[in-house]
């Protein structure tokens, strides 16, 4: 009987949705691993809005469908928050992640080789918000729920902060890869921060401790007592305000930045994500000085 309890007591490798054995970090090292994960994730999640133009150009689209397109990406995130953010008090986070990551690297792919016009882009625009949904939160709760105290809080802060520096990865590195590659190649490249970020968490986020971690047993998508909570409802509020300013401008200001800056030549293609041209023309100076230095 002794030897059938403590059997009993080894976890289940199946029970995290992976049988990788994660590495044994520290606090500070988790919280390292998961915000560089996070900022990998979002590779691609906002390179439509940095080549914008771009598109308008290439598929002969409106403002309006391109803003239908850049719009339709937060139609996915909600409904990945509904329906993956919620199974986080029921479900390991660590596997929403690993799901999530996952589609997000197939939907980059697919975008760079199905998207075609307005109603694939719509839909693969949607689904890689649905994936954002997926690991933001879920990452999150992948440290908090390994982590106490002061650490937790900080942990929050720093992980919250990193999505502005994934957002600005994304759109330097889709506004540089577009200028050499081409839009499709883009996409295809940039699923690659997907994987990476599926392969750290896979390795170093260790699987839920269900004895100290509660099973929520009420269902997903009861509001009530949500709704009934003035000082909670009072903050969605806020971040809802909040939410709407940061993604608008997020969305099209950026290019509408860009199209206001005074340029003396034709703009490269994908230079929305406001790249300077310095270095190629330093480049093409050093290259004229050498010439004329050679004749002489």
């Amino acid at each position: 009987m002794r030897f059938v309890i403590v059997s009993a007591s080894i976890p289940i490798p199946p029970s995290d949705g992976c049988s990788v054995m994660p590495l044994k970090l520290s606090p500070l090292h988790l919280i390292i691993a998961v915000c560089i994960a996070h900022v990998l994730s979002m590779s691609s999640m906002f390179a439509f809005v940095a080549l914008i133009d771009v598109f308008e150009a290439a598929w002969g689209i409106s403002q309006t469908e391109s803003g239908l397109i850049s719009g339709v990406f937060f139609v996915g995130y909600i409904g990945g928050g509904l329906l993956l953010v919620t199974r986080t008090d029921s479900i390991d986070p660590k596997r929403i992640y690993l799901f999530s990551t996952g589609i997000a690297a197939l939907s980059a792919v697919g975008f760079g080789l199905i998207a075609s016009g307005l109603v694939s882009a719509l839909i693969l625009h949607a689904v890689l918000g649905f994936a954002l949904a997926g690991s933001y939160m879920p990452g999150l709760k992948c440290l908090t729920d390994k982590l106490e105290g002061a650490r937790q809080s900080r942990a929050v802060a720093i992980y919250t902060s990193s999505f502005g520096v994934g957002t600005a990865i994304s759109y330097f590195l889709a506004g540089r890869l577009n200028t050499v590659l081409g839009w499709e190649m883009t996409f295809i490249l940039l699923s690659a921060g997907s994987v990476l970020a599926f392969l750290i968490v896979l390795i170093v986020v260790p699987p839920i401790d269900r004895e100290r971690t509660p099973v929520r047993t009420s269902h997903s998508f009861d509001f009530m007592p949500v709704l009934r909570a003035r000082r909670c409802m009072a903050y969605i509020i806020c971040y809802l305000g909040h939410n709407w300013e940061l993604f608008g401008f997020r969305s099209r200001r950026l290019v509408q930045f860009r199209q206001r800056l005074p340029v003396r030549r034709k703009p490269l293609p994908g230079s929305s994500a406001l790249l300077p041209c310095r270095p190629a023309l330093s480049a093409t100076r050093s290259r004229s000085v050498s010439a004329v230095a050679a004749g002489c």
